[in-house]
Protein backbone atom coordinates (compact mmCIF):
# COMPACT_ATOMS: atom_id res chain seq x y z
CA UNK A 1 0.00 0.00 0.00
CA UNK A 2 1.22 3.47 -0.57
CA UNK A 3 2.30 6.00 1.80
CA UNK A 4 2.56 9.30 1.32
CA UNK A 5 5.95 11.06 2.86
CA UNK A 6 7.03 14.40 4.19
CA UNK A 7 10.01 16.38 3.27
CA UNK A 8 11.98 16.59 6.33
CA UNK A 9 14.91 18.18 4.73
CA UNK A 10 16.13 19.97 2.04
CA UNK A 11 13.97 21.59 -0.97
CA UNK A 12 11.42 19.34 -2.78
CA UNK A 13 13.77 18.28 -5.38
CA UNK A 14 16.34 17.79 -3.52
CA UNK A 15 15.78 16.63 -0.27
CA UNK A 16 15.11 14.05 2.76
CA UNK A 17 11.69 12.71 2.66
CA UNK A 18 10.03 10.39 5.73
CA UNK A 19 7.65 8.54 6.91
CA UNK A 20 6.65 6.83 10.08
CA UNK A 21 4.33 4.26 11.38
CA UNK A 22 4.14 0.99 13.94
CA UNK A 23 4.75 -1.91 11.68
CA UNK A 24 3.20 -5.51 12.60
CA UNK A 25 5.25 -8.49 13.72
CA UNK A 26 6.30 -10.04 10.83
CA UNK A 27 9.10 -9.46 8.12
CA UNK A 28 8.42 -6.90 5.63
CA UNK A 29 9.40 -5.50 2.12
CA UNK A 30 9.22 -1.83 1.48
CA UNK A 31 10.08 0.48 -1.96
CA UNK A 32 10.15 4.17 -2.80
CA UNK A 33 8.39 5.34 -5.65
CA UNK A 34 8.11 9.09 -6.64
CA UNK A 35 6.13 11.03 -8.78
CA UNK A 36 6.79 14.30 -10.13
CA UNK A 37 4.72 16.84 -10.97
CA UNK A 38 5.43 17.03 -14.87
CA UNK A 39 4.83 13.06 -15.14
CA UNK A 40 8.35 11.63 -14.66
CA UNK A 41 8.86 9.07 -11.57
CA UNK A 42 11.25 6.46 -10.31
CA UNK A 43 10.99 3.52 -8.23
CA UNK A 44 13.51 2.34 -6.11
CA UNK A 45 14.33 -0.57 -6.29
CA UNK A 46 12.93 -1.38 -9.81
CA UNK A 47 12.33 -4.96 -9.83
CA UNK A 48 12.28 -6.09 -5.88
CA UNK A 49 11.41 -4.95 -2.78
CA UNK A 50 14.14 -4.68 -0.11
CA UNK A 51 13.44 -6.76 2.59
CA UNK A 52 13.28 -5.98 6.44
CA UNK A 53 12.75 -4.68 8.62
CA UNK A 54 11.84 -7.51 10.72
CA UNK A 55 9.53 -7.06 13.65
CA UNK A 56 9.78 -9.87 16.07
CA UNK A 57 8.12 -10.69 19.32
CA UNK A 58 8.95 -11.42 22.81
CA UNK A 59 7.25 -13.92 25.08
CA UNK A 60 5.74 -12.34 28.67
CA UNK A 61 7.29 -12.74 31.48
CA UNK A 62 5.14 -13.90 34.88
CA UNK A 63 5.91 -13.68 38.30
CA UNK A 64 4.85 -13.40 41.66
CA UNK A 65 2.55 -16.39 41.27
CA UNK A 66 0.60 -17.15 44.49
CA UNK A 67 -2.65 -18.16 46.47
CA UNK A 68 -4.16 -16.71 49.66
CA UNK A 69 -4.59 -18.11 51.72
CA UNK A 70 -2.31 -21.05 51.47
CA UNK A 71 -4.53 -23.56 53.43
CA UNK A 72 -8.00 -23.03 54.38
CA UNK A 73 -11.69 -24.09 54.66
CA UNK A 74 -14.07 -25.35 52.48
CA UNK A 75 -16.14 -21.90 52.73
CA UNK A 76 -13.36 -19.80 52.37
CA UNK A 77 -12.42 -17.85 49.11
CA UNK A 78 -8.79 -18.62 47.78
CA UNK A 79 -7.62 -16.15 45.37
CA UNK A 80 -4.80 -16.52 42.77
CA UNK A 81 -2.82 -13.79 41.76
CA UNK A 82 0.19 -13.65 38.90
CA UNK A 83 2.23 -10.53 37.62
CA UNK A 84 2.12 -10.21 33.59
CA UNK A 85 4.69 -8.21 31.75
CA UNK A 86 5.41 -8.00 28.20
CA UNK A 87 8.10 -5.49 26.51
CA UNK A 88 6.06 -5.53 23.46
CA UNK A 89 2.96 -4.06 24.92
CA UNK A 90 0.84 -6.60 24.22
CA UNK A 91 -1.83 -7.33 25.88
CA UNK A 92 -2.88 -11.26 26.76
CA UNK A 93 -4.67 -13.29 24.37
CA UNK A 94 -4.62 -16.39 27.30
CA UNK A 95 -4.62 -15.72 31.12
CA UNK A 96 -5.63 -18.50 32.74
CA UNK A 97 -5.00 -20.58 36.03
CA UNK A 98 -4.82 -24.24 35.65
CA UNK A 99 -6.22 -25.91 39.24
CA UNK A 100 -6.31 -29.25 39.50
CA UNK A 101 -5.39 -29.58 35.57
CA UNK A 102 -9.20 -27.34 34.86
CA UNK A 103 -8.53 -23.81 33.47
CA UNK A 104 -10.09 -20.39 34.64
CA UNK A 105 -10.19 -17.33 33.12
CA UNK A 106 -7.95 -14.80 34.91
CA UNK A 107 -8.91 -10.89 34.71
CA UNK A 108 -6.93 -7.58 35.29
CA UNK A 109 -6.69 -6.81 38.73
CA UNK A 110 -4.03 -3.80 38.93
CA UNK A 111 -2.00 -2.27 36.55
CA UNK A 112 -2.17 -2.04 32.80
CA UNK A 113 -2.90 -5.52 30.28
CA UNK A 114 0.46 -5.14 28.98
CA UNK A 115 2.08 -5.26 32.59
CA UNK A 116 -0.30 -5.91 35.27
CA UNK A 117 -1.44 -8.16 37.96
CA UNK A 118 -4.26 -10.78 37.01
CA UNK A 119 -6.55 -12.74 39.54
CA UNK A 120 -8.97 -15.45 39.90
CA UNK A 121 -10.94 -16.20 42.90
CA UNK A 122 -12.72 -19.52 43.95
CA UNK A 123 -13.74 -21.77 46.65
CA UNK A 124 -13.50 -25.19 46.81
CA UNK A 125 -15.98 -28.11 47.77
CA UNK A 126 -13.55 -30.75 48.28
CA UNK A 127 -10.65 -31.23 50.94
CA UNK A 128 -7.21 -32.06 50.49
CA UNK A 129 -4.03 -30.95 49.00
CA UNK A 130 -4.73 -29.02 45.10
CA UNK A 131 -2.47 -28.20 42.43
CA UNK A 132 -2.01 -24.81 40.08
CA UNK A 133 -0.21 -23.32 37.96
CA UNK A 134 -0.40 -20.11 35.29
CA UNK A 135 -0.26 -19.88 31.29
CA UNK A 136 -0.44 -16.69 29.65
CA UNK A 137 -0.18 -16.29 25.68
CA UNK A 138 0.62 -12.77 24.05
CA UNK A 139 -1.24 -13.46 20.87
CA UNK A 140 1.81 -13.23 18.47
CA UNK A 141 3.54 -16.93 19.57
CA UNK A 142 4.95 -16.04 22.62
CA UNK A 143 3.50 -17.68 25.70
CA UNK A 144 4.87 -18.56 29.71
CA UNK A 145 4.01 -20.58 32.18
CA UNK A 146 4.43 -20.39 35.57
CA UNK A 147 6.11 -22.25 37.29
CA UNK A 148 7.55 -23.20 33.80
CA UNK A 149 7.10 -26.77 34.95
CA UNK A 150 5.56 -28.84 37.61
CA UNK A 151 2.85 -27.09 40.02
CA UNK A 152 2.30 -24.91 43.23
CA UNK A 153 0.01 -26.45 45.72
CA UNK A 154 -2.80 -25.61 48.73
CA UNK A 155 -4.83 -27.16 51.21
CA UNK A 156 -8.15 -27.09 51.71
CA UNK A 157 -9.65 -28.26 55.37
CA UNK A 158 -12.81 -29.20 56.76
CA UNK A 159 -13.72 -27.24 60.03
CA UNK A 160 -12.92 -28.87 63.03
CA UNK A 161 -10.95 -31.93 60.83
CA UNK A 162 -7.86 -31.55 63.33
CA UNK A 163 -6.76 -35.36 61.69
CA UNK A 164 -7.02 -34.22 57.98
CA UNK A 165 -9.15 -37.29 56.87
CA UNK A 166 -12.13 -35.28 55.84
CA UNK A 167 -14.51 -36.14 58.04
CA UNK A 168 -15.68 -34.79 61.63
CA UNK A 169 -16.16 -37.09 64.02
CA UNK A 170 -14.77 -38.69 67.52
CA UNK A 171 -11.08 -38.80 65.82
CA UNK A 172 -10.76 -35.34 65.88
CA UNK A 173 -11.08 -34.78 69.24
CA UNK A 174 -8.87 -37.62 70.68
CA UNK A 175 -6.37 -36.18 68.27
CA UNK A 176 -7.03 -32.78 69.91
CA UNK A 177 -6.99 -34.25 73.59
CA UNK A 178 -4.12 -36.07 73.01
CA UNK A 179 -2.55 -33.03 71.41
CA UNK A 180 -2.78 -30.87 74.44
Amino acid sequence: APYAMSLFSGTPSNGTYTYSTTLAKAAHNYYFEFQEANGGSDKEPVLWPNSGPIVTNTSPTLSNGYVTPLEGSLVKVFNFYVDYSDTDGDTPTVAKVYIDGAPYAMSLFSGTPSNGTYTYSKTFSTVGEHNFYFYFEDGFGGSNRLPSSGTLFFRVYKCGDATGDGVVNIADIVYLVNYV
